[in-house]
């Protein structure tokens, strides 16, 4: 169920009623109607089209911030028995993943793409390390012994060995993941680095909401209530 929401969210634009972007100057801050259902922000624009569009902007960040932190991550705790490999992983987990993010937007530039980069790569060292305890625990297993006692190659009992069962632990990691990833993304577009005003996304329309909060806490009520739901719907159950 939980991710058929994700789908609808991603298909949710065409069944949107307006232009995300188009204002209308007659219709500010206008409370949640028939027309509008809900309700319009300080330029006109329709909250609940801009809401389905922010939410497949959004979630399209995310994924890529998720696969590129998750994938290199994976791939970088494969390759920790190098100690170089490691010590880099260590000392990247000293600084914060938002911070890290910062950096590497000032470096990269601001916009939607480079958030995603950005939000991916700060989460590529946690994941690299977490993998790489989790390959050590099952390498101890006396299964993983058996394989190697018979002469099994290293490359074999790697693919088909370890990572079989490593995978429901990395598969929960990678959800966790994904949740981070939206709500860093959510954050830095709030902060203004998509580098695209009044992009439709549910960051910038926090950022826009904040503005008018006592006028209109529509606008940034529905984007918070989205992002918040999703992350209780995707966590995992023992979260």
């Amino acid at each position: 169920m939980k991710w058929l929401l994700l789908v609808l969210i991603l298909i949710a634009p065409i069944f949107a009623p307006y232009d995300p972007m188009t204002t209308h100057l007659s219709e500010i801050v206008k409370p949640p109607s028939v027309a509008h259902p809900m309700g319009t922000d300080h330029l006109g624009r329709d909250v609940w089209s801009r809401w389905l569009y922010g939410g497949q902007h959004t979630l399209i960040m995310t994924a890529l911030a998720t696969l590129i932190g998750v994938g290199f991550g994976t791939l970088g705790g494969l390759v920790t028995r190098y100690e170089a490999f490691a010590a880099l992983w260590e000392g990247l987990m000293a600084l914060p993943g938002l911070l890290l993010s910062l950096v590497l937007l000032t470096l990269l530039g601001a916009s939607s793409l480079t958030i995603a980069i950005a939000v991916g790569i700060a989460q590529i060292a946690p994941t690299a390390i977490y993998t790489r305890n989790i390959i050590k625990q099952i390498k101890i297993m006396a299964f993983v012994e058996g394989t190697i006692a018979i002469g099994a190659s290293e490359w074999w009992v790697m693919t088909r060995t370890i990572l079989p069962n490593a995978w429901p632990s990395l598969r929960v990691y990678a959800v966790n993941t994904f949740g981070y990833c939206l709500l860093n993304s959510a954050a830095l577009a709030f902060l203004g680095f998509t580098g695209q005003p009044g992009l439709p996304d549910w960051g910038v329309m926090m950022a826009e909401g904040n503005l008018i909060l006592r006028e209109a806490i529509w606008v940034s009520l529905a984007p918070g209530i989205a992002i918040t739901v999703l992350l209780w719907l995707v966590y995992p159950k023992e979260r």
